[in-house]
Order: structure tokens, then C-alpha cells, then sequence
């Protein structure tokens, strides 16, 4: 049984936890793997400086994500299509539209035709977020 570190076996100091690596990984796999954790983490930390610590992740995130590939598709999306189209539960996603919505990076539009049915789309301030988000990391490579 390969017993290799998962620190592929360099020394920093530290005591490594002896943990064998899975099968199929080998020390260099663990280079790549810890390089992409880096990006991750820098992606992360690019995330939290552009849209601020309350939106850089879960619903919020998933909400601004759907609404600017709506904006970038040029589709019209609605509080449903929003619900759908996150996978959220409808009461998570209709809390976290009114919050981005009173922090002003999406509006609630009413549909004239259909009382019924409301439109969301990402404010001037959103799209400019995202945007900045999206063309700050094109240089790096993406995981998903």
C-alpha cells in the first residue's frame, strides 16, 4: 500500500497526518490538486471583494449566476423561473430575491399583462458586479 503524504511527501514544518492517497493519485496529482484548491480559494476571495460577504455564495450566488446568464441570453426571467432554474426551494429563493433586491443588485418588475407573474432582472449595479466578477477571472481557469 502506497503510504505517500498527501503533501507528496515535502516538509513545511508541520507534522503531516499519514494518510494514504487514493488509489489511482499519485504525488504529482496532489501538485495539481493543491493548485487547484488555490484557485479556488483566490476565486473565492475575488468573489467575496466584488460582491461583499453576504452574496459571494449560496442562494444569493445561485440567484445572481441564473439572472446574468438570463441577462447574457437575453431571456426574460420570472420569480418562478428563478425558483426553477436554481433548484431552490421557492421560499429560499423568494427571501433572497426581496434581500437582493432591497441591496439593489436585482429588480422586481410587475408584469402589466399578468398581475399575477413578476419579472427579475439584475440592476445596473448587479450586472456591473458580475461582470467585473466574470471578466476578473477569465485569466484564471474555472472548476466547476
Amino acid at each position: 500500500m502506497d503510504m505517500s503524504f498527501i503533501n507528496g511527501g515535502r516538509s513545511n514544518g508541520m507534522a503531516a497526518a499519514a494518510v494514504a492517497l487514493p488509489s489511482g493519485i499519485d504525488a504529482a496529482d496532489c501538485t495539481s490538486l493543491q493548485a487547484s484548491v488555490g484557485r479556488a480559494r483566490r476565486l473565492r476571495d475575488l468573489r467575496r471583494r466584488m460582491l461583499g460577504t453576504e452574496h459571494f455564495t449560496g442562494p444569493g450566488w445561485e440567484i445572481l449566476l441564473h439572472l446574468f446568464d438570463a441577462y447574457l441570453s437575453e431571456r426574460r426571467e420570472t420569480v418562478g423561473n428563478v425558483c426553477d432554474g436554481t433548484d431552490l426551494p421557492a421560499t429560499t429563493a423568494i427571501r433572497w430575491i426581496s434581500r437582493l433586491s432591497e441591496d439593489g443588485l436585482i429588480n422586481l418588475r410587475d408584469d402589466h399583462l399578468d398581475g399575477r407573474r413578476r419579472f427579475v432582472e439584475l440592476s445596473l449595479t448587479g450586472l456591473e458586479a458580475m461582470t467585473r466578477y466574470f471578466a476578473g477571472i477569465e485569466p484564471h481557469q474555472l472548476a466547476a
